[in-house]
């Protein structure tokens, strides 16, 4: 027993360190030995060292008081950018802002291209006549040169002749007058006389109707025989469509 207490002693000063006994094999008591000592034929060689087998956990303690708290510590190094956020939603409109200076005159620009000089204000030119056909068909006008109207007979008494020329609607986007000349060797004109009496009627929507009346010698005439050739023109001035429609008289 007093062998067993000396090695507790021994074991207490180096907890690292490995030692050896040998025990008697016949009463179990141990002695302590040297590394590398033998121990006698009745006896067996052991070893150990301070550290024992680890124990079971103990329990959970309670806990401590809360510390002080510590000192801040060091700024820690800058971070990485972090990515771009969403965009956000529309702000509000703003309040106008104050109306700017007057900005200074600008260069003169450049010369504009050429005219052709034509007018925008249109004008129409033809050229009807008037001639005598047969016992059956009597007097026809018909169109000799001119586009964008057409012609009619009127009724007549005696030698009292007309026609009517007609213009259609959107013909004409203003005002416009006719100049009119009539001529023939069986009308009144061949003997130095006024035969021309007419009128015009021009409309909002750009229409014109315009009526030749003259009068002609007495028959007989011959078959497709010229009675009296109509040149005439009607020019725009520019002025505004009437709001109703207007009626004029004309002379030759």
């Amino acid at each position: 027993m007093a062998a067993v207490f000396g090695v507790t002693n021994v074991l207490a000063e180096n907890e690292t360190t490995v030692y050896y006994a040998c025990v008697n094999n016949s009463s179990g008591s141990l002695t302590i030995v040297s590394a590398g000592e033998e121990c006698s034929k009745n006896e067996t060689m052991i070893s150990w060292n301070q550290a024992g087998l680890k124990g079971d956990r103990g329990e959970q303690g309670i806990p401590g008081v809360k510390g002080d708290t510590g000192d801040a510590g060091t700024q820690g190094p800058k971070g990485d950018k972090g990515e771009t956020g969403a965009v956000g939603p529309q702000g509000e409109q703003g309040i106008p802002g104050l109306k700017g200076d007057k900005g200074d005159l600008g260069p003169q620009g450049p010369p504009g291209p050429a005219g052709d000089g034509s007018s925008s204000l249109k004008s129409i030119a033809g050229h009807v006549n008037y001639f005598y056909r047969n016992p059956n068909e009597l007097f026809v006008p018909s169109i000799v040169s001119g586009e964008g109207f057409t012609i009619r007979r009127n009724p007549y008494i005696g030698n009292n002749h007309s026609i009517t020329i007609s213009f259609p609607s959107g013909t004409f986007s203003s005002v416009a007058i006719p100049i009119v000349q009539a001529i023939g060797s069986y009308s009144d004109l061949s003997e130095g006389k006024d035969p021309l009496i007419g009128r015009y009627t021009l409309y909002v929507d750009g229409r014109m109707d315009l009526t030749i009346g003259f009068k002609t010698t007495m028959p007989p005439w011959e078959e497709n025989e010229l009675i009296a050739g109509i040149t005439f023109i009607v020019m725009e001035t520019g002025t505004s469509l009437p709001t109703s429609p207007i009626n004029y008289s004309i002379s030759n």
